[in-house]
């Protein structure tokens, strides 16, 4: 079903409807007819509309449906809302903080990102799926970290010991933090995890990771130094910097000296 209408600012876009009871849900975004400013600085999304006789209940926040509403400062998500897709809320530059309801079970990627004042993402507390530390959004279980706030101003941060997943975007465009630490728990870092964050100057990958996703230090432009627990990981083009030294530790294979794949290399002793 791809019927839709807009009122207001507002386009909605029918999932599912019973004309016999006359109601149904629909997904919200930004009226795309309309100049984004004119969204205002508030946005109060109401969990149910009345439309040709029928009332909908909003399940769902659309990919890119606030994308580039610099004017935003406070957006009110309805408990009716189950997802948030993808670059929902992406590049809301006004929004310091905004609170994912407790009937949430997924959030899509990068669904915050390049908010450049978000301080603080809230969770509900009853929400099953997700949960939020210091402003940070993680998953309930605290094995994936999902975003990291953009406006949040300490240069370091380190990752809770729980966490085996960076999530895709997760810090990317942080541009204040300098030094992030990983903890032996990762296994993964997502696409373009890091991307953007051009203040980070070192950081240390531990020996458990398996994957660094695409472009997941892309354009961090002073870091100069990874340190590696363990052995060389298959990497994509991009996704560091060439002029970026590799540290690894002494007699783990698959390295070498001077150089590794054009990435200069040298033995790093780690302090016991």
């Amino acid at each position: 079903m791809n019927d839709s209408f807009s009122q207001g600012n507002l386009k909605y876009s029918i999932l599912n409807e019973d004309p016999a009871s006359k109601t149904g849900t629909v997904s919200v975004s930004r009226n795309r007819g309309e100049p984004k400013d004119r969204i205002g600085t508030t946005l109060n999304i109401s969990p149910s509309i009345e439309h040709n006789g029928i009332i909908y209940t909003i399940t769902r926040i659309e990919s890119e449906a606030f994308y580039g509403c610099a004017s935003l400062t406070c957006i009110m998500i309805p408990e009716s809302v189950t997802s948030i897709g993808w670059s929902a809320f992406r590049g809301c530059t006004s929004l310091a903080s905004i609170t994912i309801p407790e009937g949430v079970t997924r959030i899509d990627d990068r669904a915050f990102s390049e908010c450049s004042n978000l301080t603080n993402i809230n969770v509900g507390q009853e929400n099953e799926k997700y949960r939020s530390v210091d402003g940070v959004l993680f998953t309930k279980d605290m094995t994936t970290l999902i975003a990291y706030p953009h406006g949040k101003k300490e240069e370091k941060y380190t990752i809770p010991e729980c966490v085996s997943r960076i999530g895709n975007g997760a810090f990317q465009g942080c541009k204040d933090v300098v030094g992030i630490t990983i903890p032996d728990s990762l296994t993964s870092i997502g696409d373009v995890a890091f991307d953007g964050c051009r203040s980070l100057a070192c950081i240390t990958i531990p020996e458990g990771v398996t994957r660094i996703g695409i472009r997941a230090f892309d354009g961090c432009e002073n870091l100069k130094d990874v340190y590696f627990k363990g052995a060389p990981l298959e990497m994509h083009n991009g996704t560091f910097k060439i002029d970026t030294v590799f540290h690894y530790v002494e007699g783990t294979p698959g390295w070498t000296t001077p150089r590794w794949k054009g990435f200069r290399t040298y033995i790093w002793k780690p302090e016991e």
